[in-house]
């Protein structure tokens, strides 16, 4: 996890791109619809959701060095699934880009040779540094490797991990976050909502495979779980919501948000009582 760790840091991704590079882009609407219509697409094409994390992150890291076309950023958002998934999915399940066009005719007109082009363009670009980190690789590895967490069910710790990380997709402020940071605070509140009355539920196994402690992931784990409250955010982008309402996926996107524990707003008490002190 430690070569992990260094590459998320060599390969991230402009926190600030919609404004100074994407220039004239609206951050909540325009990048946010693009990464709804790849968790669709994804879906579509049953591919993981590791494919999808992995082409998102490489999706901003592209708009974060060249000036693209907004109407074009659904093409960049299939070209990215197609790349992604000659990485990360078995040959069977890698598809063409002619499987690609005709699987989602009804939802966009794109040619076979545009998905390829663009792919060509990214790859240029980015220098063919297409296999980088993300949130989704580090859960992987921890979840895996930890202690069985009593009254919590793994598959269901899985799958609720994988919805909460495609919500923070579609939030352009996670690019605030490293990856493995938005991993361990998507771990600790997907463990808090199966599990709301374990007050130790971040133990240490937890913060030795993670290498983060509470006090460092208060503000991500505010933000995961403000978008998970959001219910207007999640009507207007429901593509993960739809995906994680299945049973064959426990309908994860159905469980409530949980509150956080009152530590979470303890820095901002405390620095109001040292104000009034002085």
């Amino acid at each position: 996890m430690y070569r992990q760790r260094c590459d998320e840091l060599l390969f991230k991704p402009d926190k600030n791109y919609l404004r100074t590079v994407q220039k004239g882009l609206n951050p909540i609407d325009d990048r946010a619809a693009v990464v709804n219509f790849m968790i669709y697409s994804s879906a579509r094409l049953q591919l993981y959701t590791d494919t999808l994390h992995l082409a998102v992150r490489n999706l901003d890291r592209f708009l974060s060095v060249k000036h693209f076309p907004v109407r074009n950023f659904e093409l960049l958002g299939l070209a990215l699934l197609f790349d992604s998934a000659k990485h990360l999915e078995s040959l069977e399940n890698t598809p063409w880009a002619a499987e690609i066009v005709k699987n989602l005719e009804k939802a966009i007109t794109v040619k076979e040779e545009d998905i390829v082009n663009t792919e060509t363009e990214v790859l240029m670009t980015l220098n063919f540094d297409m296999v980088v980190p993300t949130a989704i690789t580090f859960i992987r590895s921890v979840i895996e490797r930890a202690d069985p967490i009593e009254g919590v069910r793994f598959e269901k710790l899985q799958f609720l991990t994988e919805f909460l990380g495609e919500l923070t997709l579609l939030e352009y402020k996670f690019l605030h976050y490293n990856p493995s940071l938005i991993a361990a605070s998507i771990i600790y509140y997907a463990l808090l909502i199966l599990n709301p009355n374990n007050k130790y539920i971040w133990n240490q196994n937890l913060r030795e495979l993670t290498g983060y402690s509470l006090r460092k992931m208060r503000d991500c784990v505010k933000d995961i779980y403000d978008v998970h409250c959001n219910e207007e955010f999640r009507k207007d982008y429901d593509c993960a919501d739809q995906v994680y309402c299945r049973k064959n996926l426990l309908c994860v996107a159905k469980l409530n948000p949980v509150p956080l524990p009152p530590s979470f707003a303890r820095p901002i008490e405390e620095k109001r009582n040292r104000r009034n002190s002085l």
